[in-house]
């Protein structure tokens, strides 16, 4: 984390806590319905208000007596949060009003010492604004009334949790690599980030979907800051059954669309899954530099010449993507995990490779000589020139006098000379035929 001062918003389930976190950041990175439980992770996001910069915390729902393991983790979750915060936010619900769940949360929150506000929310009008001073009672000063649906009163508690902080005039964009950790449900994504972090940070559980947000965390890799994205099971749309897992969907894919490189996490022990192979095309057709990761390797009965059968089988089921890294690891036993690093960095800097127009054409224009494109309908093919018009994603552009009559296998046949020249590991390469 930097050097801002941090705030976490504290809560029993289902008080609005993530409408409040994402009414603060300016924008939807919370998952947020009206069933309790949906914030599970600890979620951080960097927060501006008068010229002060803070890191805001969004939590999952303190719960009185968890049942399940889950509950238990998402208590922990909150918990840790309390422990880094520098200030707390104790949300409450002035339509249910104090309960003893309320009361326990406050105890807890007393003993950790830590500056608390506390805030009554769905004060959507002046009635319910009054209804919120049943709150005094609880001994931590006037509540503040707002409403994180209708934004009343945010401004003011946004004053308030910022009062000492000091205004910052660092305005530099963050320049940190952006990795994507992807794939299936319960495939050991937040495991893995979980190693590199070397703390549980993100909540693991043996059923799948315990990850909802898409969530950013930052670490420094040999000189390298890097920011991990780690994010909730791609599913097919088939079985997204409800507005939570649509959501968790469409935050995952935006997590790729930001990122740099994608980590594609997929279990050894089954090979790659229709599943894994949609999400890895997904992965290529935006462009994005690919690693990909047979997880639980350890699970494997190892013989001679294992791998070598295992990545044969791999590549035969995307035969036009052996471009793309693969790596075995073990994210529980942490086996080869800095490895996955280093490729992510050796990927990102095939990704922002730049050809000089009069070095590509001297090496590809003899190669189309030698073998150019077949006449169509008459029509003889001459390509004049190439050049790359953009890099994250690589794009070259072809100049022809008949672009639109060069086939598919010979557009195949100039990515692979390219290739054979610039080996773009891990990077899809975009090839665009136009008229000169």
């Amino acid at each position: 984390m930097s050097d801002k001062p941090i705030v976490a918003i504290i809560g029993r389930p289902n008080v609005g806590k993530s409408t409040l976190f994402n009414r603060m950041i300016g924008r939807r990175q919370a998952v947020t319905a009206e069933e309790s439980g949906i914030t599970r992770d600890r979620s951080y996001a960097d927060c501006e208000w008068t010229g002060r910069q803070f890191t805001l915390i969004d939590t999952g729902g303190i719960m009185l007596s968890p049942k399940q393991p889950l509950e238990w983790g998402i208590k922990k979750q909150a918990e840790t949060a309390v422990s880094e915060a520098d200030k707390i936010v104790l949300m409450l619900d002035t339509k249910t009003g104090l309960i003893p769940e309320d009361i326990s949360i406050v105890e807890f929150l007393r003993k950790s010492g830590k500056p608390v506000i506390l805030c009554a929310n769905k004060a959507d009008n002046d009635k319910a604004e009054l209804e919120a001073h049943e709150f005094s009672q609880i001994g931590l000063g006037v509540p503040m009334a707002v409403s994180a649906l209708r934004g009343r009163g945010v401004g003011d508690l946004l004053d308030r949790i910022v009062e000492g902080f000091a205004v910052s005039d660092d305005d530099t964009k963050d320049d940190s690599v952006k990795i994507a950790v992807i794939g299936r449900p319960n495939v050991g994504k937040s495991s893995l980030v979980n190693a590199y972090l070397g703390e549980e940070r993100h909540l693991v559980d043996d059923n799948p979907g315990t990850t909802r947000d898409s969530i950013d965390s930052k670490i420094r890799f040999y000189n390298t800051d890097i920011t991990l994205i780690d994010t909730a099971g791609l599913r097919r749309a088939s079985r997204v059954n409800d507005a939570v897992e649509f959501f968790c969907n469409l935050r995952t894919a935006r997590a790729l669309n930001r990122c740099d490189v994608a980590l594609v996490l997929f279990e050894a022990p089954e090979n790659l899954s229709s599943q894994d192979i949609r999400i890895i095309n997904e992965a290529v057709d935006k462009g994005k530099g690919i690693v990909l990761l047979a997880n639980k390797w350890d699970l494997l009965e190892k013989q001679t010449g294992t791998f070598e059968k295992f990545r044969r089988e791999v590549y035969y089921r995307i035969p036009n993507l052996n471009y793309i890294p693969l790596l075995t690891i073990s994210a529980v036993d942490k086996q080869r995990i800095h490895k996955t690093l280093e490729t992510a960095l050796t990927v990102l800097n095939f990704a922002r490779t730049r050809i000089p127009t009069p070095e590509l054409n001297d090496y590809l224009l003899p190669v189309i000589q030698a073998q150019p494109p077949p006449a169509v309908k008459g029509k003889f093919i001459n390509i004049k020139y190439t050049a790359q018009v953009d890099f994250s994603p690589i794009t070259f552009a072809v100049f022809s006098n008949y672009p639109q009559y060069i086939q598919k296998p010979y557009r195949r046949f100039i990515e692979n000379r390219i290739r054979a020249r610039y080996p773009f590991t891990g990077v899809p390469v975009k090839i665009h035929f136009r008229r000169k």
